[in-house]
């Protein structure tokens, strides 16, 4: 039997996130203070939007306090101090009820044991429909499920990638800092092969690298 359709079922925890309205912007002189895969990105409960989430991996060096500020305005408004600093920890914040399509500018402040302090710049905008596909070629596409109405889209963010240095010409590139998963919340990522011949038998590879940072 041809196989027409190739799916990969990722199965991750919480929220999803997709705008291209998005920078990270990191001061850091020294990987020991950095701190790992830092990715903002617009989030959405249903199509609402108005939620971006900000996330990363600690790294292992101690930390005193992590505090995130609303630099957007002309005044530093604190939005939280409790956030965690266990080292090698998975961190993802959500900073929500804000407005779609306004950017909004945040500080991630990391003071270590050690008194050596990090500010670390990201800006982003909110926007509804936040689950709808970026995958532009027409070959991909993905869906999501979530535990009910009121859970964010998994925190998956997919990409395709071409350069002719990839088998066939493209990747996708798929990126998530949640560690663990949450029952009823995963995504489904679709590859189809519309082309194909009748009766002729095709063989497909999948490769994979994983960049994980310790």
């Amino acid at each position: 039997m041809i196989k027409r359709v190739l799916a990969v079922f990722l199965t991750i925890s919480l929220f999803i996130s997709c705008l291209p309205c998005i920078s990270v912007f990191a001061l850091s002189l020294d990987k020991d203070y950095e701190l790992i895969n830092l990715n903002v990105e617009s989030v959405a409960k249903g199509s609402e939007g108005k939620t971006i989430s900000i996330s990363w991996k600690n790294p292992d060096t101690p930390i005193d306090s992590i505090k995130i500020y609303d630099i957007t305005g002309e005044e530093e408004i604190l939005i939280t101090d409790s956030v965690t600093t266990t080292p090698l920890s998975y961190v993802c914040y959500y900073v929500e009820n804000l407005i779609n399509l306004t950017v909004y500018d945040f500080k991630v402040s990391v003071l270590f044991e050690d008194n050596v302090k990090r500010d670390y710049f990201v800006s982003a905008a909110p926007s509804a429909g936040t689950n709808e596909s970026l995958l532009s070629d027409g070959k991909w596409g993905f869906s999501y499920a979530r535990y009910d109405a009121q859970s964010f889209y998994p925190a998956v963010f997919y990409n395709v990638l071409k350069d002719s240095s990839f088998d066939g010409g493209a990747a996708i590139k798929i990126v998530s800092n949640i560690e663990n998963k949450k029952n009823g919340n995963y995504s489904i990522l679709k590859c189809a092969f519309p082309n194909l011949e009748e009766g002729k038998k095709y063989n497909v590879k999948i490769r994979y690298l994983t960049l994980m940072r310790n």
